[in-house]
């Protein structure tokens, strides 16, 4: 699947797998947060954690999002890290923005976290909602 496919089945995950990812494939995920697209501006930068690093998340892997904090800052932050999203949801892993789990030991320019982990939840469907008509 493709990034741009995964746009009309995105869903949020709330329910993971607790075994962890294999090295090979937090590799690849990191590979992609270092080569993200950022806009111009202040940049975000992107940290993959374990579970045991955080309080508040179900998932067994979280990308932590640091950047200054400033509109632009965040706006980088939120543009990269959604095309991040889509990446780990056309790989087939489940995803969901947490804004109110944190790490352990949040450092001071720490802003939110993607929790993200393989899961059972099915992908979704058209027959799953329905969207408005564009006219």
């Amino acid at each position: 699947m493709t990034q741009y496919e995964a746009i009309f089945i995105r869903r949020s995950v709330r329910e993971y797998d607790p075994a962890p990812l294999t090295i090979a494939r937090l590799a690849k995920i990191q590979s992609v947060l270092d080569n993200v697209k950022q806009l111009p501006g202040p940049t975000a930068r992107f940290e993959i954690v374990n579970a045991d690093k955080l309080k508040g998340a179900a998932a067994p892997h979280a990308i932590l999002v640091h950047c200054e904090d400033t509109d632009a800052a965040w706006f980088n932050a939120g543009y990269s890290l959604q095309a991040v999203d889509l990446y780990l949801q056309a790989e087939g892993l489940g995803s969901i923005w947490m804004g109110m789990a944190k790490p352990i030991y949040p450092s001071l320019d720490y802003r939110i976290l993607l929790a993200f982990g393989q899961t059972n939840v099915p992908i979704r469907t058209e027959a799953d909602f329905k969207r408005k008509d564009i006219t």
